[in-house]
């Protein structure tokens, strides 16, 4: 028997198209067509079978046989899927130890042969590269037009080390842009002890930041600035930097960013110095650069990232009612509950609140990536 051509899910809807926005369509309709793996048409309010709902979205007659339905539950939501845009596939073997060193000393101890998974130019970080070796991955991302991923100003002792092979030069990040490795295409993770001129660099260049909090508690590299960032327009997403990193978690990833962001508040409010005003990264925010603001630092903002007409449907289907689930069921939080009947909106945000600091590998139900079913509890 053949497979219905068309998927529908119809509840609650939950994205971040922008910074600052969280989107909750509660009781959404979500079409996709399975052999494109694209989002055909999505609704606020899901009325009219899913038949019509396809028709109506692509412009000419389905019979309900050639569409599947999933009516998610009231303690369920769809999804964009997380977005990991740092990790070292070779490291995983390194998972969890060494932790008691710094960065320099813990490189000596693990495997850094990066794997290319896709066409991505990839100098390990400055200090493995001659200036012969950075122009000519340059000259190759110019040429093919290729992105760019590597290194920046994660540990003083290895901005020392950068700027030692490179004497002369006005920071690290001009290194990177001096031989062409500095683009909108580019992908720089750590980006912990910036310069004013880096930041003005990166800024000017449109090269995206992968913020790996996890690594850089765990390496004590130290806390990027990541409010920063995004005040000055800088693309930011989150990795995990497996190994440096202990937990190959996007989930994780959000928590660390949330601690990093209230830990350099504080230590700004404890020594005196400029920024302890500044806001923590909230729940809304963490969720866009889990999602959105990752397809952005990845250059696939127009594919991935949020729930919209014609992307990929890459997402999760969450379930916050699982067994043994971590999250607390909507009765017995009362916030939640007593929004349940007159606001279900503003009972969604709690939710999605509570799915980011609270949720883990047991509430994610399903995810897809491409319109494909790849893992299913």
């Amino acid at each position: 028997m053949a497979q219905p051509a068309y998927l529908v899910f119809r509840g609650c809807l939950i994205d971040t198209p922008a910074l600052g926005t969280l989107r909750i369509r509660a009781n959404g309709a979500l079409g996709v067509d399975r052999l494109s793996g694209r989002i055909i048409g999505v609704e606020d309010d899901a009325l009219g079978a899913s038949a019509e709902l396809v028709s109506a979205w692509i412009g000419q007659a389905v019979s309900s046989d050639q569409v599947s339905t999933t009516d998610l539950s009231a303690d369920q939501f769809l999804m964009p899927g997380l977005i990991d845009t740092h990790t070292h596939a070779p490291q995983f073997t390194f998972l969890g130890l060494g932790h008691d060193l710094p960065l320099m000393d813990w490189l000596e101890n693990a495997d850094d042969n990066d794997v290319l998974v896709k066409p991505i130019i990839t100098p390990r970080f400055v200090p493995t590269c001659s200036d012969q070796c950075l122009r000519g991955l340059g000259a190759l991302a110019q040429k093919y037009r290729l992105p760019v991923q590597s290194h920046l100003c994660e540990n003083p002792d290895e901005i020392a080390f950068a700027k030692s092979c490179f004497p002369g030069t006005p920071s690290y990040s001009h290194i990177y842009h001096a031989s062409g490795l500095f683009d909108t295409r580019t992908i720089m993770a750590h980006c912990v002890h910036m310069s004013d001129s880096d930041i003005q660099l990166v800024r000017q260049c449109g090269v995206g930041v992968s913020h790996c909090p996890n690594s850089n508690f765990s390496l004590s590299s130290g806390i990027a600035d990541v409010r920063r960032f995004l005040r000055e327009g800088i693309p930011v997403g989150l990795g995990t930097d497996v190994g440096g990193g202990y937990a190959p978690s996007i989930l994780d990833a959000m928590r660390m960013a949330a601690a990093a962001s209230r830990a350099l508040i504080a230590s700004r409010r404890d020594t005196g110095a400029a920024g302890a005003d500044a806001l923590p990264l909230d729940a809304n925010e963490l969720l866009f650069l889990a999602t959105m603001g990752g397809a952005r630092v990845m250059g696939m903002h127009e594919h991935l990232g949020s729930l919209d007409q014609g992307k990929l449907f890459d997402a999760l289907v969450v379930d916050l009612a699982v067994p043994a689930s971590p999250v607390p069921s909507a009765e017995t939080t009362l916030a939640v509950n007593e929004r349940l009947r007159d606001s279900p909106t503003d009972a969604w945000k709690l939710r999605a609140e509570q799915f980011v600091f609270l949720a883990d590998d047991r509430n994610i139900s399903r995810v897809y990536v491409g319109g494909n079913l790849i893992h299913s509890l």
